[in-house]
């Protein structure tokens, strides 16, 4: 018995655990670009908040893949922008997580309005980023339709 087009699994559900890596794989190199900016003289403090975002939407892309790129770049600035505020609240629970070296990288330290700027370049360079990774794989596909009917 032959399945129907419309029974076929949509494309980004065939290779889970190959897409995972790549998710995983971007995950630690955008991680480890923002923390080596923190630690390289002359880097401005904007690219690893950029960073910071980038990552973000990388998290939530990899839990909602088939989201529109707009959608994820809201939810993502969504949460940098939910975690800079809550930097303006001093609970001595969030200030007790603070202290500790995750929790500083996580949370933050002090709220900044140049932060916020900087999570939404972050997240609007992953949305340009995505149109272009879907605009070169849309042509790479009709290259390959094309040279499989020439």
């Amino acid at each position: 018995m032959s399945a129907k087009k419309s029974d076929k699994l949509p494309e980004h559900t065939l290779k889970p655990a190959r897409r995972t890596g790549k998710y995983l794989f971007l995950l630690l190199l955008v991680i480890g670009a923002g923390l080596l900016s923190r630690r390289v003289a002359g880097v401005p403090l904007m690219v690893g908040d950029m960073l910071y975002a980038v990552m973000m939407y990388v998290i939530v892309r990899f839990f909602f893949r088939s989201a529109r790129a707009l959608i994820v770049a809201a939810v993502s600035a969504g949460i940098c922008y939910a975690i800079e505020i809550s930097q303006l609240c001093h609970p001595p629970l969030l200030l007790a997580i603070r202290r500790t070296p995750l929790g500083g990288l996580v949370l933050g330290q002090g709220f900044l309005w140049s932060d916020l700027a900087a999570y939404t370049l972050g997240v609007l360079l992953c949305v340009a980023a995505t149109g272009v990774v879907r605009q070169y794989r849309e042509w790479r596909r009709s290259v390959k339709a094309k040279r499989k009917y020439d």
